[in-house]
Formats: C-alpha cells, structure tokens, sequence
C-alpha cells in the first residue's frame, strides 16, 4: 500500500517537461560572507597574466640521467647536466664551462675516476644544451691473477 502510494506520487513528476533557468547574469555574484556587500573579483587583465604566469611561481625541476652502468674493467662516456655532475665533483675538480672536470662515482667499493671530455662538452654548450660530458674507466684485474690459482700464496 506504501509502494503503491510513493509510485503515485512520484509518476506524475516523471512526466513533466524539465523546468528551463533563466539565463545567468553576466556580472559577478556578491559573495557571501562576513561582508555581504562584496564582490567577486573581475576578470584579470593579460598583462596580469603575463606578470604573474604560471612558470613563475613553480622552479623548474631538476632534469637527472641515469648513472652510467659501472662494472670492472669497463669504460664508457656519460653526459649529464651540471647540477646532477656537481654530486659527485672531486675536491680537486676544478671548472670547465660550469662543469665540474672530475668526478668520482664508487660501487660496492670501487672508485671509477671521471674526466671531463671538454671537446663534447664544449660541443654540448654550443648547440644550446647545458650537459657536461665525462669519460671514466673501470680498473681491470691482471690476468695472471685469474689463471693462477696459487698467485696469492
């Protein structure tokens, strides 16, 4: 009897036109508040955006390339920007172009030396992008270490 009641009186709404709003005013709307007689705030003026545009206030990030993949007796050629290569400068590094000329990268205890490569890197700063560019070397174990197993007695 109550479902019968509720589909009564909820059918006939279902049948209506949908009701249509008058259309919105162009100017801006009090906001309500403490102070009732305030208004919204206008449209800004492109020269406001361009003062205060949206690059302004965010610091772009830090752009970071992988590390080079250091094994023992490897090379290779690594490239980076400045900010990610002053990380690993040595104490005697001095500057190249904004770049440190060496740095020292370990792993599991090794050291592996880097040279800047000013060529490259001088190549890097004239097409517009700022890298700094590397050579390093892994040390290598004497060969006669690895075939003789009594070398060390």
């Amino acid at each position: 009897m109550v479902a019968a009641a509720l589909l009564t009186v909820a059918g006939p709404a279902c049948d209506k036109a949908p009701r249509h709003e008058p259309p919105q005013r162009e100017e801006p709307q009090p906001i309500p508040g403490r102070d009732a007689g305030a208004r919204a705030p206008g449209p800004t003026s492109d020269l406001d955006a361009e003062v205060a545009g949206p690059d302004a206030a965010v610091p772009a990030p830090v752009v970071r390339v992988k590390l080079p993949r250091l094994s023992e007796c490897s090379m290779g050629v690594w490239c980076a920007p400045a900010a990610q290569t002053v990380e690993f400068a040595t104490p005697r590094a001095a500057d190249f172009q904004g770049c440190p000329t060496a740095l020292r990268m370990s792993k599991s205890g090794v050291r592996f030396p880097f040279d800047v490569m000013r060529s490259r890197t001088g190549a890097e700063h004239d097409a517009g992008k700022d890298l700094c560019c590397y050579t390093w070397r892994g040390r290598c174990r004497p060969v006669g270490a690895l075939d003789d197993p009594f070398a060390g007695l």
